[in-house]
């Protein structure tokens, strides 16, 4: 037993804030998690704060408030995301979430039903995908201020390509690993963007 988790009801592990039993859901007898924590976060969260970044530099020309506000706004998404998805999910609690956000679920929200993340995936997730909107809006904004001039129209689309880049190809090229073996890929709506259920 891991410490600082004990035993709940009928012998379910619980966290110690926390009376509720971490639900032990079946995985698939295919799932293969990654080797180390570090893998895991390498693959989705150091590629996913980067577009974060990257969006950031996208709105700076608008003004610094700009950019303070979407890197607050992402940071409240992900909560969100993990606050009304993660718990969903059946790697709730546990240290095999690809993306690590399981764990931290577990600390703040209760067990939710695991027949019910489809359902709760579409309808949240529109939070988290309006953090790769507003770059987009915000990037052709400063792109067409910035036509007067060569150098200010490479400035504007520098960071609106890299974005695109990042948050097109390169992050589900990268999520591939984690997504591929989550046991939820067959149930989740957002694993047609990286790997075949």
């Amino acid at each position: 037993m891991r410490a600082g988790v004990g035993k709940g009801v009928e012998g379910a592990e619980t966290l110690p804030d926390r009376p509720e039993p971490l639900l032990r859901d079946p995985l698939p007898v295919d799932y293969r998690p990654f080797e180390a924590d570090e893998d895991r976060d390498r693959a989705h969260n150091l590629p996913l704060l980067s577009l974060y970044l990257v969006g950031a530099w996208t709105l700076a020309p608008l003004g610094w408030v700009w950019p303070i506000t979407y890197l607050l706004y992402c940071l409240g998404s992900n909560l969100w995301f993990i606050k009304s998805i993660c718990p969903s999910c059946r790697l709730y609690g546990r240290a095999a979430c690809p993306s690590g956000y399981g764990r931290v679920s577990a600390r703040i929200a209760p067990r939710g039903d695991p027949s019910d993340f489809p359902r709760r995936f579409r309808r949240n997730i529109g939070v988290v995908a309006l953090g790769w909107v507003i770059p987009l809006v915000g990037g052709a904004v400063v792109l067409s201020r910035s036509l007067q001039s060569a150098l200010s129209t490479l400035y504007a689309l520098v960071p609106l390509i890299l974005f695109s880049i990042l948050g097109f190809y390169a992050l589900p090229a990268l999520s591939k690993g984690g997504c591929g073996s989550c046991p939820m890929r067959r149930e989740c709506p957002g694993a047609r963007f990286t790997v075949a259920k």
